[in-house]
């Protein structure tokens, strides 16, 4: 296995997250039979590169959980929002802070920290992929993605309805894709 820092060739410093490049999406089995999606609109973070040792580099991301989409359909985005599920009234951001990074291949990273949402910190592993850096004319760019699965009633989400006995209008699983660009901050 390379080096961290030799895997990612990243220069050291804060790295800021471009939200307009990026995305935090999710989706969940609805009514058993197909996924539903929705993405968060506003968040932001930071990557904090230590170029020595890029394994003790850190993370801090912090998403507006008010800022929910859910396929255009205000109905969903309520209920989302609501005391059913983030309850976003109380708790309107959904944040994460590593604790540490291990490196799995090359480019291949597992991200361990405390994510918190809807009130309740757990301990959550992100697997992480560097994609690369590059250069257009807005500047150096680097590159990350990511695809996890979260258990909703892990983070105290009581939203089980039944539409049927045994078969549940909104699935536990809640699967995250995770598609990120940074920039050096100035």
């Amino acid at each position: 296995m390379t080096s961290a820092a030799a895997a990612a060739k990243i220069s050291g410093g804060t790295w800021a997250i471009d939200n307009v490049h990026s995305l935090v999406e999710f989706a969940t089995w609805h009514n058993t039979i197909a996924y539903v999606k929705g993405r968060f609109r506003t968040f932001n973070g930071t990557i904090n590169v230590n170029e020595q040792d890029l394994l003790k580099s850190t993370i801090e991301v912090n998403i507006d959980a008010t800022s929910v989409e859910s396929q255009a359909v205000q109905g969903r985005e309520d209920l989302i929002n609501g005391a059913d599920m983030l309850d976003t009234a109380t708790y309107p951001q959904i944040t994460f802070k590593s604790k540490n990074i291990q490196q799995k291949g090359a480019n291949e990273f597992v991200v361990t920290g405390d994510l918190t949402m809807r009130g309740v910190t757990r301990e959550t592993q992100i697997p992480l992929t560097f994609n690369g850096i590059v250069t257009t004319r807005m500047g150096v760019t680097a590159g990350f993605s990511s695809n996890m699965n979260l258990k909703l009633s892990d983070f105290g989400v009581p939203f089980t309805r039944e539409f049927e006995p045994g078969k549940r209008v909104v699935d536990d699983v809640l699967k995250v894709e995770l598609q990120i660009e940074a920039r050096p901050q100035s």
